[in-house]
């Protein structure tokens, strides 16, 4: 079987309470997420990973986050310290957030060879979940299709 050419590594989590700047999240030990479920408390919390393709393609992914979360704050980091922001969240309106759905989702195009540092950080009053989801343009298509209809049955 051949190796997979997209791979999740350095994934961690930390919390804080203020908000963090994209400096301080640099610069800040994180630990294991030892569950995906976030109560409400800590007011941000933050998860970062990389994210790499190891083919010799470019490739695009649609990274998700469920919904219920008020503020969401997307890092994406290129290998040459270039940073693309991108927020979201119940508050954001849906007109503004960078992909429109439900959900909270962003699109990454990965060149050939390349990795992408990303932190996400999130603050809600709400108890969430960062069951961080990672789809292919048209696997997520598909998923909000199907969850389009679902909403129109019920």
């Amino acid at each position: 079987m051949p190796p997979k050419a997209l791979s999740l590594t350095d994934f961690g989590y930390i919390s804080y309470e203020t908000e963090p700047s994209l400096e301080t999240l640099k610069s800040s030990k994180f630990g294991k997420l030892k569950n995906s479920h976030i109560s409400p408390g800590v007011k941000y919390h933050a998860i970062k990973f990389d994210l790499s393709n190891r083919s010799d393609s470019t490739v695009t992914k649609m990274l998700r986050l469920p919904p219920v979360i008020a503020n969401l704050t997307f890092y994406v980091i290129s290998t040459d310290g270039s940073v693309a922001t991108f927020k979201s969240g119940i508050n954001v309106p849906f007109s503004e957030r960078p992909i429109l759905d439900h959900g909270y989702a962003i699109e990454i195009d990965l060149e050939a060879e390349e990795s992408k540092k990303i932190f996400v950080v999130a603050n809600s009053p709400f108890p969430f979940n960062f069951s961080l989801k990672i789809y292919s343009p048209k696997e997520f298509s598909i998923r909000l299709f199907v969850e389009n209809a679902l909403y129109l049955i019920t």
